[in-house]
């Protein structure tokens, strides 16, 4: 008899065990990043926020504010307070992303040496003043040696600015994060060794 509510009770532990892996399996964040873009462009009719599947994103990103020639930047196509707070009350950080496939024109000058820190103060007060989590760059693409000479010399620049121990933090404590696209086939000198 005792063997038998031993063996009972191991059965009811093994399928405690396997319900709590699943719960935790199915209804926690992926344990990679998963981003997701949210654009203007393309949202069907009567579509909103509460349709986005947040538990499976562990970032949205606002797409997207266009950096114009003088270093400046184009926000007004941004979801901004009203995309960061739905992703913050989801647990999901939210960043703002730069350029993109029509919005590209205004890097090479942007990054050139007379627009840079200015380029580049110009994001960190848009992620700052936002509540955003961090900048998605996205320029498509830097085609000239000048190009992606000046490109390494941004990204260098702007992640100093984020990761500066006086920068604001993204929504949960973390240092704001710094990423972007290189493009298919884009071999960037600080991605690889010649």
């Amino acid at each position: 008899m005792q063997k038998l509510i031993k063996n009972h009770i191991i059965k009811i532990i093994l399928i405690l065990l396997f319900n709590l892996t699943y719960s935790i399996i199915c209804f926690a964040k992926p344990c990679f990043r998963v981003y997701g873009y949210l654009g203007t462009w393309s949202a069907p009719p009567g579509w909103t926020l509460d349709n986005i599947d947040w538990d499976a994103l562990t970032h949205v990103l606002d797409a997207f504010a266009i950096p114009n020639s003088n270093g400046t930047l184009d926000s007004s196509s941004l979801r901004k307070a009203t995309l960061i707070n739905k992703a913050h009350a989801n647990n999901t950080k939210c960043m703002v992303s730069i350029g993109g496939g029509s919005g590209s024109a205004g890097f090479p000058s942007a990054v050139s040496s007379t627009y840079r820190t200015t380029f580049v103060n110009n994001i960190y007060n848009l992620v700052a003043s936002n509540g955003y989590d961090g900048v998605y760059i996205d320029w498509e693409f830097p085609t000239t040696t000048t190009d992606r000479t000046n490109y390494v010399l941004f990204m260098q620049a702007l992640y100093a600015k984020f990761k500066d121990a006086s920068s604001v933090k993204a929504y949960n404590g973390d240092p704001l994060e710094v990423t972007f696209f290189p493009g298919a086939g884009y071999k960037s000198p600080c991605l690889y060794k010649k």
